[in-house]
């Protein structure tokens, strides 16, 4: 029988992957190509070179003009600074679920005085919407002992997650995860500071538009990418919403759109999320769920690691 022209286009798309990153077929290639495939490739073989990254921030401290790189350079730039810096980060939006069903979601990650912490809140608004309000904490001197609670109460679940959620926690809800249990459940490590991969592996040019200067001083981009590039640049994401979201299965991805804003000092302003991808819910089959989320930056002034960690709207 012959194979019809997406799968053709996908072993294409996993062969050309697997020249450019040295991974073998076989590792990246699992089951049968449907929506997207599952992934089992290394995730350093899915992003670009440390030393590679490290001449492109050099070039930016070494005063290369922010309009000479391309958009994923300047992505990798930012992420390399997130990475060597505090920060806190806050992504809110709303979670149109099968049905009809919209949730909202808010997201915190601050990183601080040698310390993270991560909120996902969600209150539920439907029996078929599960409530997700969880909480990620370590120290980063001390990645064998990570604690993760998903039993937080949140006391104003009607207010607008812009504003922020109060929430209380028990200490004696957290379950506590080594390095290799954390790396199984999601599939990176904990220090992973963004749901997707982004590198010009998994981003072709095809799939980036020219960087353009806003009139406020910064400048802009959009990632698009669907099919397997997105699968591969998910590669951890799937492990994360399948965590939260209690579903057994990894989600089917669709279709990613990010809108990436920067400022001229090569730091991340905000980054627009647009994402689809189907769920797997029980008795009923895949069903599509889109997420559109809006995260901010933010370098100074930051919160206290307690308030963050007990609940205190910042």
């Amino acid at each position: 029988m012959a194979l019809n022209y997406r799968k053709i286009m996908s072993f294409i798309v996993i062969f050309a992957l697997a020249l450019v990153t040295g991974v073998s077929v076989g590792q990246i290639y699992v089951g049968s190509l449907e929506t997207n495939p599952n992934i089992s490739a290394n995730e350093n073989d899915l992003r670009d070179k440390k030393e590679d990254i490290e001449k492109l921030v050099s070039d930016a401290v070494g005063g290369k003009d922010i309009a000479l790189f391309s958009g994923v350079e300047l992505f990798e730039i930012a992420e390399y600074y997130l990475q060597q810096n505090d920060f806190f980060k806050v992504m809110t939006g709303l979670v149109n679920a099968p049905m009809g069903i919209k949730q909202n979601m808010r997201g915190e990650k601050l990183k601080t005085e040698g310390k993270f912490v991560y909120n996902k809140l969600s209150p539920s608004t439907n029996s078929m919407s599960p409530p997700i309000h969880s909480q990620v904490r370590f120290n980063l001197d001390n990645l064998d002992e990570i604690k993760i609670n998903s039993k937080l109460n949140i006391t104003n679940p009607a207010e607008d997650p812009k504003n922020g959620y109060r929430f209380t926690v028990n200490e004696s809800d957290f379950q506590i995860f080594n390095n290799k249990q954390y790396v199984e459940a999601f599939n990176t490590q904990p220090t992973s500071y963004f749901p997707y991969i982004i590198s010009s592996k998994v981003c072709p040019a095809s799939t980036v538009s020219k960087v353009t200067k806003n009139s406020d001083g910064t400048y802009s981009f959009d990632i698009s990418l669907s099919g397997d590039l997105l699968a591969f640049s998910a590669f951890y994401y799937s492990y994360e919403i399948r965590f939260s979201s209690g579903f057994e299965k990894l989600p089917k991805w669709d279709s990613l759109k990010m809108t990436v804003t920067v400022g001229s000092d090569f730091r991340f302003v905000s980054i627009k999320y647009l994402e689809k991808y189907k769920m797997y819910v029980s008795g009923l089959g895949y069903m599509g769920v889109t997420d559109d989320f809006t995260e901010t930056f933010q370098y100074d002034n930051l919160p206290s690691y307690d308030a963050v960690c007990n609940g205190e709207v910042i």
